[in-house]
């Protein structure tokens, strides 16, 4: 394989070829995997975020305890103080900041699965694909993949081990006053 200098067209093509059929044929499993997980926690986050909405939305009327306990369910352990209306209305308002974070992880989910899609629809792997792997699992790794030296099948392993262990996390926000 040519990785430095001048190569024909043909070679590079050829080569291009053989590492994409190369791929596809070790992902098959892999990547129908990985795209069941990702809307698997597309699923997940939304549902959340509606619950939570609609609970804060409930709450900001009145205390409901059953509702405030939903809340725990989902990590917000802040202190919700009925008697202290000031304080009950800060504990909300932290919350519905905290979804932020959910909200801007499912755009970016979304955004993903949207541009498989679209990638599988023109069914063209192009090497910004491979860019986009090899820099979020070298943020996942902890270190930089080197892209000229990683073979395929390990390449394939480190994207089934990121979806495998790609599980969203619910943030644990606790009361601070």
């Amino acid at each position: 394989m040519v990785i430095e200098g001048n190569a024909d067209l043909n070679t590079l093509s050829s080569v291009w070829n053989d590492i994409y059929l190369e791929f596809v044929d070790l992902m098959s499993t892999g990547e129908t995997e990985y795209v069941m997980e990702l809307r698997r926690r597309i699923n997940i986050a939304s549902i959340e975020i509606e619950e939570i909405e609609s609970i804060l939305f409930c709450l900001s009327f009145k205390p409901y305890p059953k509702l405030i306990n939903k809340l725990r369910d989902h990590g917000y352990y802040n202190e919700f103080d009925i008697v202290n209306p000031e304080q009950y209305m800060e504990s909300l308002k932290a919350v519905e900041q905290s979804l932020a974070s959910k909200r801007f992880q499912l755009e970016q989910d979304l955004k993903e699965l949207k541009g498989y899609v679209e990638q599988q629809m023109n069914k063209e792997m192009d090497m910004e694909f491979f860019d986009s792997m090899v820099i979020r699992l070298s943020k996942y790794f902890g270190f930089m993949i080197d892209e000229k030296t990683v073979t395929v099948s390990k390449f394939v392993r480190m994207i089934k081990e990121f979806t495998k262990n790609s599980k969203p996390k619910q943030p644990i926000v606790k009361d601070e006053y």
